[in-house]
């Protein structure tokens, strides 16, 4: 997306738009180094911009997920505006006996603002499911 929220190729206008945006992702923002996660982020214009306008308008596969059969982890953050708590739940329930945990002290990136209790549900998971 560029600044005026046009998807975008153009490298630095991708770069600019997510120092705008960056906060928005966070419960608290002012606790997280914005600059640092953008430069140890993989931002890719291209593929957002490809993304955004070729695989999104048409991507659905809550339909389908009744099908998955293996155990599944499904993970949500209570401050998360992109995808609130309630989509997650929505995919929880279609999908048969997966678990599901809500991060209450993060926005979308629950890796950055609960990073060892992401460690620890991650593993978790993976020592109970191996």
């Amino acid at each position: 997306m560029g600044a005026l929220g046009n998807p975008t190729t153009d490298e630095a206008a991708y770069r600019d738009m997510w120092q705008i945006i960056l906060p928005l992702y966070f419960k608290q923002p002012d606790a997280v180094d914005c600059d640092e996660v953008i430069a140890r982020a993989h931002l890719s214009a291209a593929a957002s911009y490809h993304a955004f306008t070729k695989c999104v308008p048409t991507y659905n596969v809550l339909p389908r997920l009744g099908e998955i059969r293996i155990p599944t982890l499904v993970m949500a953050c209570r401050d998360d505006f992109i995808t609130p708590p309630e989509q997650s739940e929505r995919i929880q329930q279609a999908i048969p006996g997966a678990e599901l945990v809500i991060f209450e002290e993060s926005g979308h990136f629950p890796f950055v603002e609960e990073p060892a209790k992401y460690f620890d549900v991650v593993t978790g998971f993976v020592r109970h499911t191996t």
